[in-house]
């Protein structure tokens, strides 16, 4: 029952030939990889998707609620519930979906498309049919001319003069998409020179398919209002943005302060003029522009000082002159939050001294303090505290205390509204919000191993549109120093390299790091979306390097620090490297209850100069667990085939992941489940003594680890509670020959004992 792939809208129960598939056949066969699902998702008649494309599960428990032989609860919950109808085939149904392709396909250009149909048994049962769709595209129309009707000359001239960027290019394929992109261009030129009651419904077009065989006329047809009266431009006269009082300032004074653009109404608010001013884009005496009219209000809002914002403009007419007067209220928000959010947790610990690794459990509780306009600019300070416990477990550990492992977390972040010391850019950047982020923080970590320090201190700028975020990080500092307190891992670490690199005491300064961030979601479901993070580039240890060598510095070589020939600063070695990496997530909507979720990772980090043969410990790549290949553990697979029992958290500087998840609606989007396969590894950028850990572009796809299994989800959602159980079916740190593991699989017991079990907040991806 928790396996059920379907659950939407029923039928009546009636008697009829069952749907159980739609098919597409595309004369054209090149170009049936773009048209085929748009069509198919014109049907109006769907039998649903098949579980792991074995069975209908939801037509199954339909028929287990049968109750003509008796009814009950159970009945009504598997027939209502979990159940569907199946579908009957319906002539009228196939007509309009076919009318609904001709509507598609002439939306792409095709407007003498043909299409039939036909109606097929299924290979084994007669009441089962297979409706096919035969689709023959015929020409697609392209744009051969283009021609600007409207009887205001001056907006004539300003469209015709703007043709340039239109979406409609000649010898372009027909697509409605450009007209209707081009109708939002046309609407916002006029609405940013002045025309602020200019409306999409002004414009429409006329296509003249009988310009030839091939190409169209198209024409823009621009009207005036009502048929003969022109349109008007405006611009701004008066602006006043005023601040509502304060439910906890009831006395506030109706003070007002004028500037050179606007008046001013803070009603007892410590917010300054200034950053208001720097917020507005309205100018006093200058033509309406929708672009400032929207960068306003989306600046505002992103101060977060705000609940709510509200701009509502007044329009006044004479025979001179056409003005609008805005008035702008801003509703605040509270000046301090203060959050308390107590935690239960669970992490992979590893036993460096005899290399293990066990699961423990503990408690945390974060703190975390808001002030807003700390500093009357639209400052946000926001200080956390995070104190976490835990109980690791163990060979050779002390069960007392209890909770024998602890991290105290302390961070403290500024974020300023506006790009520091970059006035004129940020002026400049349209529909962004932008912001400079200052933060700072101290990591102390204690468990039976080892106790580590880390401080970081760093700023960023920040630029946020509608669908993508790019970010910039100057200069940044990371000190991590690391104790032992356990005598054995100390000793045993002065051999190893590994051990060396995970403890030694070093220093990060990045000189930059940027990036963006693309998440075309749509707020509500029904179309397919991309999510991309890419780190384009992280560089670091080349200022410092540069500053050592002008000054002359002298190297050094330590043995016991595994230092040869590198510089220092303060008295510490300093990584240099270069890195990226790329996130890639396809969501693929099939239906309203299932889902189909691809994703792509990918990283590669090259060590040099300061430090040729390691990037720092933090900065590595690493696979296995939760979020990435649930089919093995944290941090222990790779890098590429090496096998060895010394180490516990493998890391490497090359990384490929990829991952494929199903998704469906078992019970109401209460309960949902998964499908799944992973597969991924990571690899030295460099050759080393160890053997098979290097990347080879040749043969890295015969050292992928895979894995695949399934998951329950409980979507209560704003907090999705997620276990995933997964078995490994390739593994290459196995002996060659003998890495498909899956062979292996006999029984039951197998299965249960490879299995790996992941509990989680949230989709892993």
């Amino acid at each position: 029952m928790l396996l059920n792939a379907c659950n939407i809208s029923r039928f009546h129960k009636r008697e009829g030939a069952k749907l159980v598939k739609n098919k597409i056949d595309i004369f054209e066969k090149k170009k049936s990889r773009f048209f085929e699902s748009d069509l198919e998702s014109q049907t109006k008649q769907k039998p649903g998707v098949k579980f792991l494309g074995l069975v209908r599960l939801n037509v199954f428990f339909y028929r287990l609620g049968d109750a003509s032989k008796g009814d009950n609860k159970i009945k009504r919950f598997l027939r209502d519930d979990l159940g569907r109808v199946p579908v009957i085939v319906d002539t009228t149904m196939i007509e309009t979906s076919i009318r609904a392709m001709h509507i598609y396909l002439k939306s792409q250009g095709y407007y003498y498309s043909e299409i039939s149909y036909t109606v097929t048994d299924t290979k084994f049962l007669k009441e089962r049919k297979i409706v096919t769709y035969f689709i023959k595209l015929n020409n697609q129309f392209k744009y051969a001319k283009l021609n600007v009707n409207c009887p205001d000359k001056k907006i004539y001239k300003l469209v015709q003069a703007s043709l340039d960027d239109s979406y409609i290019k000649m010898g372009r394929s027909l697509k409605r998409e450009n007209l209707i992109e081009e109708q939002n261009r046309i609407l916002n030129l006029l609405r940013n020179n002045g025309y602020y009651t200019f409306a999409k419904e002004y414009i429409d077009f006329n296509v003249d398919t009988n310009y030839s065989s091939d190409y169209v006329a198209i024409e823009i047809n621009i009207k005036n209002q009502d048929d003969l009266k022109p349109f008007k431009i405006y611009k701004v006269r008066n602006l006043v943005i005023s601040v509502e009082p304060s439910e906890k300032l009831p006395g506030a004074t109706h003070d007002t302060i004028t500037t050179n653009n606007f008046k001013y109404i803070p009603n007892g608010s410590k917010i300054n003029p200034s950053i208001i001013a720097k917020m507005n884009f309205l100018m006093k005496g200058e033509l309406f522009q929708q672009n400032n009219l929207s960068k306003t209000y989306s600046r505002l809002n992103d101060l977060q000082l705000f609940k709510l914002v509200t701009i509502t403009p007044t329009i006044l007419e004479n025979d001179s002159d056409n003005v609008i007067d805005f008035s702008i209220n801003l509703k605040q928000n509270d000046k301090y939050d203060i959050i308390i959010e107590p935690q239960a947790i669970t992490s992979d610990q590893a036993n460096l001294v005899n290399i293990s690794s066990s699961r423990n459990y503990g408690l945390a509780a974060v703190i975390q303090f808001t002030d807003r306009n700390i500093f009357h600019n639209g400052e946000i300070l926001q200080l956390r505290f995070r104190s976490s416990f835990e109980a690791q477990r163990g060979e050779n550990i002390n069960p007392k205390p209890f909770f024998n492992s602890s991290e105290q977390s302390f961070s403290a972040s500024i974020t300023i509204p506006q790009l520091l010391f970059l006035n004129k850019i940020d002026r400049k950047i349209n529909n962004a919000n932008t912001k400079t982020i200052v933060n700072s923080s101290i990591i102390y970590e204690k468990n039976v191993q080892y106790e580590r320090r880390v401080f970081t201190l760093g700023s960023s700028y920040q630029i946020n549109r509608k669908l993508i975020s790019y970010y910039v990080a100057f200069p940044e500092f990371s000190f991590v120093r690391t104790n032992f307190t356990n005598s054995e891992l100390e000793e045993k670490s002065k051999t190893d390299i590994f051990l060396q690199n995970v403890f030694a005491n070093n220093l990060i300064v990045n000189d930059i790091r940027l990036g963006f961030t693309y998440n075309s979601q749509p707020i509500s479901k029904g179309k397919n979306y991309i999510f991309l993070r890419w780190d384009v580039l992280e560089l670091a240890g080349n200022l410092v390097s540069a500053f050592n060598f002008l000054l002359d510095e002298p190297k050094v070589t330590d043995t016991t620090r595994n230092i040869k020939n590198q510089f220092e600063l303060f008295g510490l070695n300093y990584f240099q490297y270069v890195k990226t990496y790329a996130d890639f997530r396809f969501n693929h909507w099939l239906d309203m209850n299932n889902t189909m979720v691809y994703r792509v990772a990918m990283g590669y980090a090259l060590p040099y100069g300061n430090s040729p043969d390691y990037i720092p410990f933090e900065k590595r790549f690493f696979t296995g667990g939760a979020n990435s290949l649930r089919a093995f553990r944290p941090r222990s697979i790779g890098p590429g085939v090496y096998s060895t029992t010394s180490q516990i958290d493998k890391s490497g500087d090359i990384k490929i992941e990829m991952n494929m998840e199903y998704r469906f609606n078992i019970y109401k989007h209460l309960f949902e489940g998964a499908v799944f396969t992973d597969a991924g590894n990571i690899w030295s950028a460099k050759q080393d003594s160890r053997l098979g850990a290097d990347f080879d572009i040749q043969n890295f796809y015969n050292e992928m680890a895979l894995g695949s299994g399934l998951g329950i989800r409980l979507n209560l959602g704003i907090f999705i509670f997620r276990l995933d159980g997964a078995v490994p079916l390739h593994d290459p740190s196995q002996e060659y020959g003998k890495r498909w593991v899956i062979n292996n699989a006999k029984d039951f017991d197998w299965y249960w004992d490879n299995s790996i079990f992941n509990f989680g907040i949230g989709y892993p991806f």
